[in-house]
């Protein structure tokens, strides 16, 4: 495949020019090997987009419900194989990456390995051609360990410099943060995540009875490219996310003696209970942003606490919190996640405590600059205080509300 390399569209920015919907937009990138630092030839890249302008938000409560059930959604419209050196080519026009107003749409490429790695990457369509980052075929040598009770997974060789955090969160000549994370997950949705400063270390109880739990490796980048001064310092910005082909980490030791327990937040009962079923769908607690076709109605007062209760009395000694969001209400964005017990349903007693600090006051409201992984929401492993049996156990927001959650496991 011949490459067209990129020529910006500069001058039709000095004159003042507004594009034409049948002008040309070329995107040009490659897919590489990171590891052997080689091209990969014959991948096959797909192009997608959708209608909403968030490109840099990655987390699951990103968009409010009067942007259309539709707005986040992702259609594929274009696909270009990879040359002898890896590179590919999209030759666009205009009307196919903007609405007639001219609003950019939001675009995705995405490529995938027979291995299983996966790579995309997030960018708007700007006044010049394209150049998003190299996208990867990305499998490190990764094995499992367990000793003692916990899972345990060495950090390989890294194929981009992570950035220290905290990092600026803006570029005013352009720039690029990298951060790499952990995940642990089940058939349903992430069990953990974390960001890999070094080695994964957990209990085992975090993979609870699932037979099939995965791991991977992730690398999250953001980067801002200057396109010149002569247009007013337009940047564009491209949000990549790079997955490792997942590796298996044996089936989970233990179900957790809450499974299936009935449990409600200071609203009202949740009947079924959708926090301790095994399933780690998120389950939100943001009321709607708007009307939409069978919306429920808004909470009554904002969620400050869960409560689980137990099929029957257990000495807990672990637990284990997947995929909490939630926010402060105070001058910081931090608060506690505090777990309390009760043998009696009256007098409650303190298991453990975590302090929370979302980047910019997280929950995935907004872009993850600080912090690349901010819109994941909290994962925690709580090592419970001595106590007896309890019957029923309370997870609060101490100085702020949780706006939802995956799943919350107790282990005996």
């Amino acid at each position: 495949m011949g490459i067209r390399w990129l020529a910006p569209l500069v001058l039709l920015a000095v004159a003042g020019c507004r594009p034409e919907p049948d002008d040309l937009l070329f995107v040009v990138g490659e897919v590489r090997d990171p590891i052997a630092g080689i091209p990969v030839p014959n991948a096959e890249v797909k192009l997608e987009r959708n209608k909403s302008p968030l490109c840099a938000s990655t987390g699951p409560q990103e968009l409010p419900s009067s942007a259309g059930a539709d707005a986040g959604t992702f259609h594929e419209f274009a696909t270009a194989t990879t040359d002898g050196q890896g590179r590919y080519l999209f030759e666009l026009m205009r009307f196919q990456v903007a609405d007639t107003s001219g609003l950019p749409y939001c675009l995705r490429e995405t490529f995938g390995s027979d291995g299983g790695a996966s790579a995309e990457t997030r960018f708007s369509a700007g006044l010049s051609d394209l150049q998003p980052p190299p996208l990867f075929s990305w499998s490190p040598d990764l094995s499992p360990s367990r000793t003692g009770g916990a899972i345990a997974v060495a950090l390989p060789p890294l194929p981009e410099v992570p950035t220290p955090s905290p990092a600026p969160a803006l570029f005013p000549d352009g720039g690029t943060l990298h951060a790499y994370q952990w995940e642990v997950a089940g058939p349903s949705g992430p069990l953990w995540r974390e960001e890999a400063e070094g080695d994964l270390r957990l209990p085992a109880e975090v993979l609870e009875d699932f037979p099939e739990p995965t791991a991977v490796l992730k690398l999250a980048t953001m980067e801002l490219q200057p396109v010149g001064p002569e247009i007013g310092g337009w940047v564009e910005s491209y949000f990549r996310t790079q997955r490792s082909a997942p590796f298996p980490l044996g089936p989970g030791p233990a179900k957790p003696v809450s499974r299936g327990a009935a449990c409600a937040t200071n609203n009202g009962a949740l009947d079924p209970c959708p926090l301790t079923d095994g399933d780690l769908a998120l389950v939100s607690f943001l009321p709607p942003s708007g009307p939409g076709p069978g919306a429920p109605p808004p909470p009554m007062l904002p969620v400050t606490e869960l409560r689980v209760i137990l099929p029957a009395p257990a000495a807990l000694r672990l637990a284990v919190i997947h995929g909490v969001f939630g926010s402060s209400n105070g001058p910081t964005p931090a608060y506690a996640l505090v777990l309390e017990g009760s043998a009696d349903c009256d007098a409650w007693a303190e298991l453990g405590r975590q302090v929370v600090t979302p980047p910019f006051g997280g929950a995935g409201e907004v872009p993850p600059y600080a912090t690349l992984f901010a819109a994941d929401g909290a994962f925690a492993v709580l090592d419970l205080a001595p106590s007896g049996p309890v019957v029923e156990v309370r997870l609060r927001a101490e100085g702020g509300m949780l706006t939802g959650i995956r799943e919350l496991s107790l282990f005996e």
